[in-house]
C-alpha cells in the first residue's frame, strides 16, 4: 500500500516547492531511518514496499513522482527489470539507491541499478538534501551521466559560516588542517581540540569528531562532548555500522558522515545542525 503526504505536507506546500518522492522498500529499516525521517518532512513522500506495490499505485497518478529513491538494505533486494518498470510509468523522475552496509561491495562484485545515484544509509539525509535543493545540478544530469561527470558538477561550497567557532577533536595534525581548510573556506573559524588533552574554548558553534582507525576510547569521546557543551557534533567514521551510530548516539552524537567524504556533506550538515539550534533559541525566546 503507497502511503500518501499528509495534509499539512500540502499546506506546507502552498510556501515553498517540495519535490514528489516515491520510496520503495522497507522504510522501518533502522540504517534508513534518518534519511527517511528527513524525507518525510522536507518532501511529498509517497511509500511503497515493493515495485510491484508502486506499480499498481501508479496505474492512477494524480502526479508522478519526480524523484524515486529505492531502500534497499541488501545487495540486488529487487529485480532491476521491475524497476525500470517502475521508471518506465515515470520517466523523467530522477532515481537514486539508499544503500545498506551490506551493499557496500555490490559496485565491485554484484549488479548495481544502471543509471541510478547511490547513497549509502549514512549519506542518506546529506546527500538528499542536497539533490532536492533547488539549485542542486542533479536535476540537470542525464541518467548516462558518469559519476565523475556528478562530481564535476558539484558547486563549490558556499561562504555563511560568519566566523563561527568550530572544534575539531582529532589526534592527527595533518587531518587538522585539512578539516579546518575545509570550515575556512566555508567561512568558519577553527579550534584543534586533541582527544585526552585538556583544552578551554569558549563559544564553540559545532564540532567534528574524527574517529582513527580504531575508535577512541568512550572517556576521550566523552570528553569532547563535554568540552562542547551542548554543540552539535558531526562525527567521521570509517565504514560506519549501524552500532556505531547508536553509540554515538548515546554520547549526544546524532550525524555521522563516512570516510571519504565530500566537503559539501560536512559544510552541508553543519550548516543544517546551526540552523536547527537557532531555530530553537528563537522558540526559546519567543
Amino acid at each position: 500500500m503507497v502511503v500518501p503526504a499528509s495534509g499539512a505536507k500540502f499546506e506546507k506546500a502552498k510556501f515553498m516547492v517540495l519535490r514528489r518522492v516515491l520510496l520503495i522498500g522497507d522504510h522501518r529499516h533502522g540504517e534508513f531511518a534518518s534519511a527517511i525521517e528527513w524525507l518525510d518532512e522536507h518532501s511529498l513522500l509517497s511509500v511503497a514496499a515493493t515495485p510491484a506495490e508502486a506499480i499498481r499505485a501508479m496505474g492512477y497518478p494524480a502526479l508522478l513522482p519526480e524523484l524515486v529513491v529505492v531502500a534497499q538494505p541488501r545487495p540486488s533486494q529487487f529485480a532491476e527489470q521491475q524497476l525500470e518498470l517502475v521508471h518506465r510509468l515515470a520517466p523523467l523522475a530522477r532515481l537514486a539507491v539508499l544503500a545498506g552496509s551490506w551493499c557496500e561491495g555490490e559496485m565491485r562484485t554484484g549488479h548495481p541499478w544502471s543509471g541510478a545515484l547511490r547513497l549509502y544509509w549514512h549519506q542518506g539525509e546529506a546527500r538528499l538534501r542536497e539533490l532536492l535543493s533547488d539549485t542542486s545540478p542533479g536535476w540537470s544530469h542525464p541518467r548516462t551521466a558518469t559519476e565523475v561527470e556528478r562530481l564535476l558538477g558539484v558547486p563549490n561550497v558556499p561562504v555563511t559560516g560568519e566566523q563561527k567557532m568550530i572544534g575539531i577533536g582529532t589526534e592527527s595534525a595533518i587531518t587538522y588542517h585539512g578539516l579546518a581548510a575545509t570550515c575556512a573556506a566555508a567561512g568558519y573559524a577553527s579550534v584543534w581540540m586533541p582527544p585526552r588533552q585538556l583544552t578551554m574554548v569558549h563559544h564553540v558553534a559545532a564540532g567534528i569528531w574524527d574517529e582513527a582507525h580504531r575508535p577512541e576510547s568512550v572517556e576521550a569521546l566523552h570528553a569532547f562532548v563535554k568540552g562542547l557543551g551542548h554543540a552539535p557534533i558531526v562525527a567521521l567514521l570509517n565504514f560506519p555500522r549501524l552500532a556505531d551510530y547508536q553509540r554515538l548516539q548515546a554520547e549526544g552524537i546524532c550525524q555521522l558522515i563516512a570516510k571519504p567524504f565530500m566537503n559539501a556533506d560536512l559544510i552541508g550538515i553543519l550548516e543544517n545542525q546551526l540552523q536547527a539550534v537557532a531555530k530553537r533559541q528563537q522558540r526559546a525566546v519567543a
